[in-house]
């Protein structure tokens, strides 16, 4: 998404629509920026338990990390953007599915699906 978004933003600016160039350059950090604060935050919870790894995995992180992610789209987009902007929609469409990693994972009918698809 990182990769689509920049080069929406370049045909933006090559369309001289310098609102979309904004838009997308915007939601080109948000999409980089995601797995990193997740990563950032386990890094700051192994340092806080001063190298302890038990109990630490990306996937207990990965619902206060893209919580704090979706407060920052909202707020950035309401006040440099706007919702109705596609970037704004495929950031959020983009996140919910972080906040439900564990639950999704652990159903035995979507593995079954993905086992089949990826065998």
């Amino acid at each position: 998404m990182y990769i689509i978004s920049v080069g929406l933003a370049i045909l933006n600016i090559k369309k001289k629509n310098l609102s979309g160039h904004v838009q997308w350059l915007l939601a080109s950090v948000f999409f980089v920026l995601s797995p990193g604060l997740a990563r950032l935050m386990g890094l700051v919870v192994i340092m806080a338990r001063k190298g302890k790894m038990e109990g630490v995995s990306l996937e207990k992180l990965a619902i206060p990390a893209m919580l704090i992610m979706l407060v920052l789209i909202i707020f950035y987009y309401y006040k440099y953007g706007s919702f109705r902007h596609l970037s704004f929609k495929l950031l959020v469409l983009a996140h919910i599915p972080y906040l439900f990693v564990a639950q999704i994972g652990n159903n035995e009918y979507f593995r079954s699906i993905v086992t089949a698809i990826f065998k």
